[in-house]
């Protein structure tokens, strides 16, 4: 996904108006769809021309009712596994570290990860929000909403199974390149 911030002002998280919206390869709040327990490789770059920006997690869409204090976000019922920022492949101990993390992009940065969606026991398809916040102020606050940035639809069907349901397993992680050790 392609994120770009939309409008002029230097802030898209403050002022009177609301935030300045994000898109996302182009289109505010598009829908991707994943089978259940699907894995899938979402290479994140943040081409917003100032905005840092905080992934908070998922949340179900439906959200749940609000209730003092705000909920925790993360990434339940999903998975997720960061695996390189910038282009620079992350070693298997840090692969191993992101699981589940919430993570930041500020502007101008690339983020490789690996989502695999929960599996679908309803038989309908579920919706999920993919919710983000200003990177700047990573408390949430009533000056600082959270704010969806896609939504991920679970389709209906059976569970993937096989190497589209697996994350990359630490015996057949790749080799931390030689170049980058310390």
């Amino acid at each position: 996904p392609l994120i770009n911030q939309l409008g002029t002002v230097p802030n898209p998280f403050s002022g009177t108006g609301g935030p300045t919206p994000l898109s996302v390869n182009g289109r505010l709040v598009p829908k991707v769809k994943m089978r259940p327990g699907e894995v899938q490789m979402w290479r994140i770059a943040n081409t917003s021309w100032r905005n840092g920006v905080f992934f908070a997690g998922m949340l179900p869409d439906p959200p749940p009712p609000p209730t003092p204090p705000l909920p925790q976000i993360g990434w339940a019922p999903f998975q997720v596994k960061q695996i390189a920022q910038d282009g620079v492949q992350f070693s298997e101990t840090n692969y191993d570290r992101t699981k589940d993390r919430p993570f930041l992009m500020a502007a101008g940065n690339r983020a490789d990860i690996l989502i695999k969606a929960p599996e679908n026991q309803t038989g309908e398809p579920r919706t999920y929000t993919l919710k983000i916040r200003n990177a700047i102020n990573q408390g949430v606050t009533q000056s600082n909403p959270l704010i969806t940035l896609l939504v991920v639809e679970v389709e209906s069907g059976p569970t993937v199974t096989g190497n589209q349901s697996e994350f990359i397993a630490g015996s057949n992680y790749p080799a931390f390149p030689p170049f980058l050790a310390d």
